[in-house]
């Protein structure tokens, strides 16, 4: 039964580059909150339209080293 889940469970990393984009675009913004020009979700199920909505992702993007200092971001 392990091997049937495992086997159907496709992870589809070769379609992640646009969440991809928008933490590199995070990590290489000088401003403390950034407008995102990708139109993605980047960590999360839907967009961002405020900033103030991203403060927790904004800080697990820190924690993990991603960006130097923690960002606040949105999709425009």
């Amino acid at each position: 039964v392990l091997f049937i889940y495992t086997y159907s469970d496709d992870a589809k990393f070769h379609l992640n580059q646009c969440e991809r984009a928008g933490l590199q675009e995070i990590a290489d913004s000088k401003l403390d909150t950034v407008p995102l020009q990708v139109n993605c979700c980047v960590l999360s199920w839907i967009k961002i339209n405020k900033p103030e909505d991203s403060e927790l992702r904004g800080a697990l993007i820190h924690l993990w080293g991603i960006s130097k200092e923690k960002k606040l971001y949105y999709n425009q």
